[in-house]
């Protein structure tokens, strides 16, 4: 019982503190704080395992290593702690002095690791218990002793003190605070465990009841393993990983899952013991066959725990995820409307037990039936839709089919589109709140299908009815087209001639030198997409240039750490050398280089350096089309605009390594993205003027995906894009019939 009491936690830590820094790490492996957090959770899972595995191994020579092993668990969990409470509360900045603190508790760790490694160690032993002591260091004075205690316990006060000064200073809603309160607390909590934990190792140095060390042992990892599992829970629940709901569903399945998982490999060792005790094999056998067992099994058993799961506790997602595994894509593969309403049909009758329905769509003649399931004998024209709004429960006979028992709406705002008639379920009973919910959502869905299938008819007849009128212009559009192919050759021609670069930022960033493309920016010394993005912050800088912080933060990431600010140091100055040659094959010296000079403390890229760039050509020539066309002067806008959007190739730095990714990039991202949304509103309504109207719908459309495209960069982007178009048909109404009278 006390081996039970001292080692479980052990090992529960070991287990969950494994799965759940991957499971947060796997879900947003580029934060930070996750990043953090998983590294925390590494040395405590090395430091459970490292308590356990000693005890199985009757080899001294491992248990001694596996010791020191655990010594080294020991010195570097408390600056890894501290490690991931600094990111938490960084909000992505950290400051000069938490860099150094942190350095400063990493330093002492691994010179202390370097003790624990190589130094003298007094070992575990067994005792009457059935449990080994814990190793401590062999301190050859009362200075190391100090150090050894305060390397341990600094960290964990320095941690809990930062965490108290950064929620008192800083304002916060309702959810924050409590958010807050959880993370100090459970912080609180977790260093109370591990201070514990503390005084249980010094007990175990000195005559004191086995049992009070073996508790305290105890105690001390559980609170650690409560305080990591609240912390993770609030990680995942409330920092944006996930929708709240589906975070909690999904942190309880995983908590879940990793005790099944401890649970499996606590028995499978247990099993493992026993059969080498009684057939006194020395194969893992038990082991063998678990793993057949477990690679056969793995995935029907999660599939039903999770179902069996959602069943019990969430049964909202059981519903709505059988009905859509039901439907699955079948439905979205359909291509004509009654193919489609079928499948609905016979997936909602069936995932809801219902014996027979049928569909019926309105039209001008009445409600025409279009899809039937079971047995429904229903034909012809129905009569008018009946005054409901909602689900209703049939109590007397509907007279079209006397065997209805529910009639469903399809409406679509006021509009109603068609109706659903349900027979009898095969369990004679009513639906459920839950199933109601799904059968209003239904509802909304196939008043779509519906609304698009006539929408796509309307629209198939106007383009039959405008293709004569297509053909009458193409002699216009051919004109047109080669007019734009003699201007698009014209500017190739001014952009290949300078002797400067010729940049194109609009997509993937391309850029030429004397006329012939860069592909190897780092030369033979440098990585060629470190140097690319280092070109790329330049550019996107001329006029303000950069700082070597700034560009680290980019491409080198991880500078912040203070192991790696020299390495990182020498890298961007080996990077901006590689460039430097790159951009000026015959600089004899890098330092004299003409296109990036360095002054007052940044690095700026030679403005005269660009000969060429599409961005600036891309603006000019939206503002000259867009001028022209309030001038009234249609034909040339049109030919303007053209060329603007042909230089639009994709968004700005779409693909560069690095720095397309940063926030850097997003400013001016939104701006171009701005200009090429009144560019294709004003060619949508150039070509309305002319007649072409599916060419003025295929405009309009680019200007909405464009649109999408910057909310997601730019959440309160206002500029509404049917509202700019309002704007430009109003002015075209009402000034260019003037203009063309006068």
């Amino acid at each position: 019982m006390q081996a039970l009491i001292y080692y479980g936690p052990d090992f529960l830590m070991a287990v969950l503190s494994c799965w759940l820094g991957l499971s947060l790490l796997v879900r947003a492996p580029r934060d930070r704080t996750t990043r953090a957090f998983a590294w925390f959770c590494l040395w405590l899972a090395v430091y459970g395992m490292t308590a356990i595995l000693p005890r199985l191994t009757p080899e001294i020579g491992v248990q001694q290593m596996f010791d020191r092993a655990q010594l080294i668990a020991t010195v570097l969990t408390p600056p890894a702690f501290l490690h991931f409470i600094i990111y938490l509360l960084a909000n992505g900045y950290v400051t000069a002095m938490r860099r150094f603190l942190l350095g400063l508790c990493y330093t002492t760790g691994i010179l202390l690791t370097l003790y624990a490694a190589l130094g003298n160690v007094t070992f575990g032993q067994m005792t009457l218990a059935g449990v080994r002591t814990e190793p401590v260091l062999a301190v050859p004075s009362n200075a190391l002793a100090w150090l050894w205690i305060a390397q341990r316990s600094l960290p964990l006060l320095l941690a809990v003190t930062l965490m108290r000064m950064n929620y008192r200073q800083k304002l916060a809603d309702a959810q924050e605070q409590m958010l807050q309160r959880i993370f100090e607390w459970t912080a609180v909590l977790g260093v109370s465990g591990a201070f514990m934990g503390i005084m249980a190792r010094m007990l175990s140095e000195y005559t004191v009841p086995g049992l009070l060390w073996i508790i305290s042992h105890g105690i001390s990892r559980t609170l650690i393993l409560i305080a990591m599992v609240v912390l993770a829970y609030a990680m995942l629940s409330y920092r944006a990983l996930l929708p709240t709901r589906v975070a909690r569903r999904t942190f309880f399945f995983s908590m879940a899952g990793s005790l099944v998982t401890a649970l499996y490999v606590s028995l499978l060792l247990l099993l493992e013991w026993q059969t080498r005790q009684w057939l006194q094999i020395e194969v893992p056998l038990v082991t063998i066959f678990a793993m057949v067992f477990l690679v056969a099994v793995l995935n029907p058993l999660s599939e039903w725990f999770r179902a069996a799961f959602d069943r019990r506790f969430y049964r909202r997602e059981f519903d709505y995820g059988r009905l859509v595994q039901t439907l699955s894509d079948d439905v979205f593969q359909r291509g004509e409307l009654d193919e489609q309403l079928h499948t609905t049909l016979t997936a909602v009758c069936r995932a809801l037990s219902v014996r027979e329905g049928l569909i019926a769509v309105a039209t001008a003649e009445g409600l025409m039936t279009e899809a039937r399931y079971g047995p429904t004998t229903v034909d012809g024209p129905l009569p008018a839709m009946p005054d409901i709004t909602e689900l209703q429960t049939l109590t007397s006979p509907w007279i079209p089919w006397p065997t209805a028992q529910f009639l469903l709406p399809l409406r679509r705002g006021t509009e109603c589109l068609g109706l659903m008639a349900l027979g009898p379920r095969h369990s004679e009973q009513t639906f459920t709140t839950v199933e109601r919910g799904l059968l209003d959502y239904l509802s909304s869905y196939l008043a779509l299908v519906i609304s698009h299938a006539h929408a796509r008819a309307e629209q198939q007849s106007i383009m039959a009815h405008l293709a004569e009128q297509s053909r009458l212009l193409e002699a216009q559009q051919e004109e047109l087209a080669r007019q734009t192919a003699a201007a698009t050759r014209e500017r190739e021609a001014v952009a290949v001639a300078p002797t400067g670069l010729v940049v194109y930022a609009l997509g993937s960033l391309r850029v030429e030198r004397d006329g012939e493309v860069i592909t190897r920016w780092g030369g033979d010394k440098a990585g060629t997409h470190q140097a690319e993005a280092l070109f790329a912050f330049l550019f996107d800088r001329r006029g303000k240039g950069i700082t070597k912080d700034e560009a680290a933060e980019i491409i080198w990431p991880d500078a912040g750490d203070s192991l790696n600010i020299e390495k990182t140091d020498s890298a961007f100055h080996r990077t901006l050398a590689a460039l430097r040659r790159t951009l000026e094959p015959n600089l004899s010296r890098a330092s004299k280089s003409q296109m990036i000079q360095y002054h007052h403390g940044r690095y700026w890229l030679e403005p005269t350096a660009v000969s060429w760039c599409d961005t600036e050509v891309f603006v000019n020539a939206v503002e000259q089309g867009i001028n022209e066309f309030y001038q009234g002067h249609l034909d040339a806008a049109l030919m303007t605009l053209r060329q603007a959007v042909q230089l639009y190739r994709g968004d700005y730095m779409d693909d560069c390594p690095f720095f397309g990714d940063s926030y850097y990039v997003e400013e001016q991202r939104e701006v171009l993205l701005a200009r090429y949304i009144q560019s294709q509103l004003t060619l949508s309504v150039v070509y309305e003027l002319q007649g072409r109207v599916g060419e003025a719908t295929s405009a309009y459309q680019e200007a909405e995906v464009a649109y999408r495209r910057v909310v997601l960069i730019n959440p309160d982007y206002a500029q509404d894009v049917e509202a700019q178009r309002t704007a430009l048909r109003t002015h075209s109404a009402a000034v260019i019939p003037r203009m063309r009278t006068g």
